[in-house]
């Protein structure tokens, strides 16, 4: 025998004394033409495709758990820029109540005494005031006016 045989599953190394076939391990059995190793799952120092394979794996785990953290962000960013600030909600309020004084007005004009009407103009007025809104309430001043001195009421 010139060339040593060696087994590929145990690694030993056939003698020119062994009894098993040619093609067969003396010590494990194996047949050599049968043998497929199997896939390594770990390899040495980092090299080799196992170590590339988990390399890549954490790879993508920390890059989909970026993005997803990346997602989130920008979510609660997006969200934090479209809530209204304490200063617009208070000025919606205050628009709320000057349009429900506005309606009222509306209902009073229609079935209303010229008192109950002159009244409900100073509301409207008195809402657009609380609003900051100079010019609606000036329009709602001059209203009142009107409907109070339609109404004999002395201003």
């Amino acid at each position: 025998m010139s060339t040593p045989i060696f087994c590929p599953k145990c690694g030993y190394k056939r003698t020119e004394s062994d009894t098993a076939p040619i093609g067969e391990c003396a010590k494990c059995g194996i047949i050599f033409a049968k043998y497929r190793p199997r896939p390594t799952t770990h390899s040495v120092q980092g090299s080799g495709p196992a170590q590339s394979k988990q390399g890549q794996t954490k790879v993508g785990t920390t890059l989909v758990f970026g993005l997803l953290i990346a997602g989130l962000a920008y979510i609660l960013v997006s969200a934090a820029r479209q809530l209204p600030t304490p200063e617009d909600r208070l000025r919606s309020i205050h628009y709320q109540v000057a349009t429900d004084a506005l309606n009222q007005y509306g209902m009073v004009a229609r079935s209303g005494t010229p008192i109950d009407i002159c009244v409900h103009a100073g509301l409207v007025a008195a809402a657009y005031l609380q609003a900051n809104d100079e010019e609606k309430y000036r329009q709602w001043k001059t209203t009142e006016n009107i409907d109070c001195t339609r109404a004999n009421v002395p201003r």
